[in-house]
């Protein structure tokens, strides 16, 4: 197997590892009107999103999310194509329903004493310059969530995020059709 793949396949398994143990419970994430999103060109299954900014590129991938034991939901959309170790990685609480959403930043979205997702939340994570780290993007801004569906998942995202040096990336993307996984 060859190096990038094994690498990519790591940052993959390690984000959701990260993710799952944030999951657990979830109040109401209070989403806006449920907007239709645009995915012609992307077949179920998939997403597509593009990096603006410190890092520039596209990515793409085959994707799914699991529902985590207590609530929430985890989707990483980790590239299989582009951008080398490009993940998306949103957590939603149980409760979340069709709509528009002003996520937060990942950290910020769930109670870790608790183990409880208390809000829609986002981050993006990419393999640092040198290749020896990830860097994880989490500070956000302007960031919006709209999830056309939910079982399957299908909708878009839109947010600036920043490292704590302050680079900064904006990324975009679409996700149609994206089936839970069991586990």
């Amino acid at each position: 197997m060859g190096y990038n793949r094994m690498l990519k396949q790591l940052i993959t398994l390690l984000s959701t590892l990260m993710l799952l143990t944030a999951c657990a419970g979830s109040t109401a994430p209070g989403a806006g009107a449920a907007q239709s999103v645009d995915v012609s060109g992307i077949p179920a299954g998939t997403f597509k999103a593009s990096v603006t900014g410190a890092l520039t590129g596209d990515f793409s991938g085959i994707a799914g999310y699991i529902t985590v034991e207590g609530g929430g939901y985890l989707l990483n959309l980790s590239g299989t194509e582009g951008i080398v170790g490009a993940t998306v990685s949103i957590i939603l609480p149980s409760d979340a329903a069709a709509g528009t959403f002003t996520p937060q930043p990942y950290p910020e979205s769930f109670d870790a004493a608790a183990n409880r997702v208390t809000a829609v939340g986002l981050s993006f994570s990419a393999l640092a310059a040198d290749h020896n780290a990830v860097d994880v993007y989490t500070a956000l801004t302007n960031a919006s969530l709209t999830l056309q569906s939910l079982d399957p998942m299908t909708g878009a995202f839109t947010f600036t995020a920043a490292l704590e040096d302050g680079r900064a990336v904006t990324v975009t993307g679409t996700f149609n059709q994206i089936p839970v996984v069991q586990m």
